[in-house]
């Protein structure tokens, strides 16, 4: 018997990157993530979202109402800008 363990999505410190790196006020900045799926199946309907502060204390929704990711197949990285 084998058992599958559900989607395990992770974002870890070294995946999101900043260009420019230090920006200045009214710069426009690329954020570049990267997201791994360690888990043993696919994730469906993975909505990404970035906030600029706590989300919970006011933060700023950086995406709108965030990114959806269709499809997330298991042992596997994506990268978004």
């Amino acid at each position: 018997m084998h058992v599958s363990f559900p989607p395990d999505l992770l974002i870890d410190e070294e995946g999101i990157t900043f260009d420019p790196p230090e920006p200045d006020t009214l710069d426009i900045v690329h954020i570049y993530t990267t997201i791994k799926n360690t888990g043993e199946v696919t994730a469906y309907n993975v909505i990404l979202q970035m906030w600029d502060g706590d989300p919970g204390a006011g933060g700023i929704p950086l995406l709108g109402t965030g990114y959806n990711i269709p499809r997330f197949y298991p042992a596997r990285n994506l990268h978004l800008m």
